[in-house]
């Protein structure tokens, strides 16, 4: 599912949020309980509070600590999207205490190959809604003497209506006047059955990759700049990174007919780089010259998604081998290389010198 305008996650509040919560985990259950139980709690209803902080981006919800359900469940959303868990949203018709009707929103969330919907409008006197992989257990009971009820189906966005009304309220009364009380959309998908693998646009892992251009450039610098930030800490001097980073990623240019530049997308989002150029000394071979990815898209499956186009690129290119050269020091960068089925090429070496003399590696995958 991808970022929206009011799911935000690209947001930096965003980002460093998700890092807070998440840190060390890797389970996504326990990662969607601890973001559900975060806005249900530490996000407060904008009518319990009388706040008059009227907000619907996921970003804003999480600055001003407010949003109605609707702004709540979008936080959700940008919470739970960028760690590859799909979220989405299901609607409810309720009767007000003005008697009036309104469109209430809680969230669906895919886990371990079944959708689990909870409700995250925060709980008071009367409201206990809790996280539940079983039974929903959700803010509101639907009261058919008042002709309440479910829509059908999970929707990828939020509701546009929704959020049209919260961007033109300016007060609580405006919300109480003006809030819809109807979905007309259908939805991106219906309730049953409950398998994903049905419904593409829900895949959990949506990655895209794609040959650069010139405009991608400032966002390959970005990821390069992070990825040497983490990767080469312990095997290049601090300074070395600052000035490569200060000076090569500013300048970094994409020519107009270059075609061995890829970048890999995450909702549209891009979290790594590629290069792959035919060996100097042999054409039968692709030299995968670089590959880098951003450092909170670590361990999500997307560096294997990347080897595996480029060992398809080759292919069908005519090539029978891929090579990469990395620096014996980069411990974590052989073993992922070793996964992807390389091998170390047998007395290839080469020195480079990142701010000291560094030794490097040949390796070499045949298809």
């Amino acid at each position: 599912m991808q970022e929206h305008k009011y799911v935000d996650f690209s947001s930096p509040k965003i980002r460093e949020k998700v890092a807070e919560l998440f840190s060390g985990l890797r389970d996504d259950t326990q990662k969607a309980k601890i973001a559900y139980e975060f806005v249900r709690d530490e996000i407060s209803h904008t009518f319990d509070i009388q706040s008059d902080v009227i907000i619907a981006k996921a970003s804003d919800v999480l600055q001003h600590k407010t949003g109605i359900c609707h702004a709540k469940a979008n936080l959700l959303a940008a919470l739970l999207r960028p760690q590859g868990i799909p979220t989405g949203f299901c609607f409810q018709r309720m009767r007000m205490n003005t008697g009036s009707y309104a469109v209430h929103c809680y969230n669906a969330i895919y886990l371990s190959g079944r959708w689990i919907k909870v409700d995250a409008r925060g709980n008071k006197q009367g409201i206990n809604a809790q996280f539940s992989s079983d039974e929903p257990i959700l803010a509101y009971p639907c009261r058919l003497e008042y002709d309440e009820y479910f829509w059908s189906g999970i929707y990828a966005a939020p509701h546009d209506a929704t959020m049209k009304m919260l961007e033109r309220a300016k007060s609580l009364q405006d919300i109480l006047d003006t809030i819809p009380d109807l979905i007309t959309e259908s939805p991106d998908m219906p309730d049953i059955p409950n398998i994903v693998e049905e419904y593409p646009q829900c895949q959990p892992f949506p990655i895209t990759i794609r040959l650069a251009i010139p405009a991608d450039a400032p966002d390959i610098a970005e990821v390069l700049m992070r990825s040497w930030e983490v990767a080469y800490k312990d095997i290049v001097p601090a300074d070395f990174i600052r000035e490569r980073n200060a000076t090569r990623t500013a300048q970094f240019k994409i020519p107009d007919d270059d075609t061995s530049y890829y970048i890999m997308q995450k909702y549209g989002k891009t979290v790594g780089m590629m290069r792959l150029l035919p060996d100097n000394s042999d054409d039968s071979i692709y030299d995968l010259q670089a590959i880098y990815l951003h450092p909170d898209y670590f361990l999500q499956g997307i560096g294997t998604t990347a080897m595996e186009f480029a060992f398809e690129k080759a292919r069908s290119l005519g090539k029978t081998a891929v090579t990469v050269w990395v620096l014996e020091d980069n411990i974590n960068a052989i073993k992922f290389y070793k996964k992807c089925g390389f091998a170390v090429d047998d007395g290839k070496t080469r020195i480079w010198n990142y701010g000291k003399p560094l030794a490097g590696i040949k390796m070499r995958k045949d298809l």
